[in-house]
């Protein structure tokens, strides 16, 4: 072989071998990117999961926070229907008491005790 081609093809394989260097790195740095991004995908999706368990029970105090509220909201409306009742009845018994112990027929304070 003459020495010329012999150095054209040490360049050639020397070129070849540089090329074949640069996509083995080229190829770990994919295939290190692609790690990460399984890595990020799957915190991701354990985040995703945490927030959809967060928004289930969320959901499920809002209904239980409803449901108390509306029971609240009877209970106040009894004891307003019973205040209202037992104001009218206290109307009534003033005016049952004036009508039978006029203001002019009630003792002096210092004979009522």
């Amino acid at each position: 072989m003459w020495p010329l081609a012999a150095t054209v093809l040490q360049l050639e394989h020397d070129q070849e071998e540089q090329a074949l260097a640069r996509l083995d790195q080229w190829a770990n740095q994919a295939l290190e990117r692609v790690r990460t991004l399984e890595a990020e995908g799957q915190a991701h999706a354990d985040q995703r999961t945490v927030l959809e368990d967060a928004a289930v029970t969320s959901r499920k105090r809002i209904t239980q926070l409803k449901a108390e509220t509306e029971l609240n909201r009877t209970e106040l409306e009894r004891v307003e229907h019973r205040q209202d009742a037992d104001d009218h009845r206290i109307e009534q018994l003033t005016d049952f008491r004036d009508v039978l112990l006029p203001r002019s027929a009630e003792l002096p304070s210092s004979q009522q005790n």
